[in-house]
């Protein structure tokens, strides 16, 4: 799937995470947002930008956009998710 498919808000995180930058990414979020990765829950933009710098960017994870669903204002996005990590 082709990331012009997506919303723009989701187009623009793969887009993000798939050009590595950094500074696209953390503006994305509010100073007040919170990310749960995983049940690792992370709040507040400083939160989040030190973790995406070390699991998202550090690691060089590349998203490969496989599928997308829209529903009341929410967006979930299905990738393979690629990157130096185990």
């Amino acid at each position: 799937m082709q990331t012009q498919q997506l919303p723009r808000l989701a187009d623009s995180y793969v887009r993000a995470i798939n050009e590595h930058d950094r500074a696209a990414f953390h503006a994305l979020f509010a100073e007040q947002a919170v990310v749960d990765d995983a049940g690792r829950v992370f709040r507040g933009r400083d939160a989040i930008r030190d973790w995406s710098n070390r699991d998202i960017f550090d690691a060089q994870v590349t998203l490969d956009v496989r599928g997308a669903s829209a529903a009341e204002g929410d967006t979930t996005i299905t990738t393979k998710v690629e990157g130096n990590f185990d």
